[in-house]
């Protein structure tokens, strides 16, 4: 699945860090924003690849959509 984009979207870039260690070396693990954007301008696409990558749910899927940031392509 894919989206053409309308207005300029930004999708945070996330990366794994280790949000905690236990004394045995387990290590808890989550994925967290790095402070970028991946800009993406009107005419270009996203793909569901990217969507995952960014983090973002069909909530915020939907939410593009609605205000028209987004369209199914």
């Amino acid at each position: 699945m894919s989206w053409k984009v309308l207005s300029v979207v930004g999708l945070p870039v996330l990366e794994e860090r280790v949000v905690h260690r236990y004394s045995d070396g387990t290590e808890v693990k989550d994925k967290m924003a790095t402070g970028e954007v991946d800009r993406k301008e009107p005419g270009d696409s996203i793909t569901k690849k990217e969507m995952d990558e960014a983090g973002q749910s069909a909530n915020d899927i939907e939410s593009l959509i609605a205000s028209g940031a987004i369209e199914e392509a």
